[in-house]
């Protein structure tokens, strides 16, 4: 006689564990979420010249990809 999976998901609820699906495939964090982890949502942005701004505007923001991979490594390796 086999255990069914409800039976099992519900017993390791009941005991705080985890299932085996949440342990397979760990949730992959926004950027917001590895921000708050980290306490970098309340660092305020500098403030860009009007000019900055212009050229932001014309040539879109060259450094949000860069900066996502970089925040990515860094929550990944001092996690």
């Amino acid at each position: 006689m086999g255990v069914t999976a409800d039976v099992v998901s519900r017993v390791h609820k009941r005991v705080g564990r985890k299932t085996r699906e949440e342990t397979a495939m760990p949730k992959e964090l926004t950027i917001e979420e590895m921000e708050k982890e980290l306490g970098f949502d309340k660092v305020k942005p500098i403030v860009a010249s009007p000019s900055d701004e212009q050229d932001m505007l014309e040539k879109g923001d060259c450094f949000k990809d860069w900066y996502e991979e970089e925040l990515r490594k860094f929550y990944y390796k001092n996690k």
